[in-house]
């Protein structure tokens, strides 16, 4: 693509860890419909990702960099982005993620969520896309710190008390988010969102793993005794969020973005055991030292300034989530 025609976009956005599973569902709801902007994919390509999750390749308004050009822990590969697309805005997705990781690793979360934020924000400022375009980090309800008292929920003007290692990572990019936004003079805005359910979602996670168990008969274990909590919501949901601070008037600061379903691991586990008929036998075993007890934040600021409310239901979308796996595995058996 010539730089021309680069130009000619009225957007250009730098989507960090598009081929994710929360960034790829932005990905391929906004390229569709906003045939004026350019959306330029920066993915390393690490576990989690995968080019199976865009169905926009063909755009026009799409660009994916190969994954040696989009390594933000390497300046030069940003500072390279930059001075070939021109970009307009970032939103920023990439990270290492899962707590439980974070123990085995914790060298490469600091590098990748701390100091590629930082990379990405100096590159930011230094072609002056901060005077009039917008910094949108994709943060977690984590940084928060563990609950017991789901009729107090965490807003956006609590204090933050991550008690993990993951968390903490994402915290401390938020303040160098925000300390950046203050001695440039822009407002960059931070999402902090709930746990994450839907297509896309790498099979690893909790409820893509336990579907797969549960339709193929396998045992399910759970961690402890099954009674930590998470509030929920449905990734379009979140993204519908991410696109109204994006690309709307005046959405700097923080949101906190979630579902209305706050469950325990038990609840989830039989939601999906009674919506797939299955019999699948469940078994308790040891729990995770990085798993906190539950997070549970409020949307009121979002729902009033934002518009936005959550749509999805729970059990109708884990019924989908279901029979797109049954699916999926039947066409496997046919080849």
């Amino acid at each position: 693509m010539q730089k021309k025609k680069i130009e000619s976009f009225r957007r250009r956005i730098v989507v960090t860890g598009g081929l994710g599973f929360i960034g790829s569902n932005f990905i391929n709801k906004f390229v569709p419909i906003l045939s004026d902007t350019l959306f330029i994919n920066v993915d390393a390509g690490k576990p989690g990702s995968s080019e199976e999750n865009i169905n926009v390749r063909e755009h026009e308004n799409y660009i994916q960099l190969r994954d040696w050009e989009s390594e933000i822990t390497d300046i030069y590969h940003l500072i390279n982005v930059f001075d070939k697309y021109i970009p307009t805005d970032v939103i920023h997705f990439a990270a290492e993620t899962y707590a439980d990781r974070s123990m085995e690793g914790s060298s490469a979360f600091v590098k990748t969520n701390i100091v590629g934020t930082e990379n990405l924000l100096k590159v930011f400022v230094t072609n002056n896309c901060h005077v009039n375009g917008k910094f949108l980090y994709v943060s977690t309800y984590e940084v928060y710190g563990e609950t017991d008292n789901f009729n107090s929920k965490f807003t956006e003007d609590d204090g933050i008390n991550p008690i993990n290692i993951y968390s903490a990572t994402k915290a401390s990019a938020e303040h160098l988010v925000r300390a950046y936004g203050f001695m440039y003079g822009f407002e960059p805005s931070i999402t902090r969102s709930c746990n994450n359910y839907g297509q896309n979602q790498d099979e690893s996670r909790f409820i893509p793993k336990m579907i797969k168990n549960a339709v193929d008969g396998k045992q399910i274990r759970i961690y402890g005794d099954g009674v930590k909590s998470r509030q929920w919501t449905h990734v379009d949901d979140h993204v519908e969020a991410l696109g109204r601070v994006l690309f709307g008037e005046g959405t700097g600061g923080i949101w906190n973005i979630a579902g209305n379903d706050i469950m325990t691991n038990n609840q989830v586990i039989s939601h999906i055991l009674t919506l797939s008929g299955s019999d699948s036998p469940i078994t308790y075993v040891e729990d995770q030292q990085s798993c906190d007890a539950g997070y549970s934040v409020d949307c009121s600021k979002a729902a009033e300034h934002l518009s936005w409310a959550p749509s999805r239901e729970f059990k109708a979308e884990i019924y989908r989530l279901i029979e797109e796996y049954r699916i999926k595995q039947q066409k496997k058996e046919e080849v």
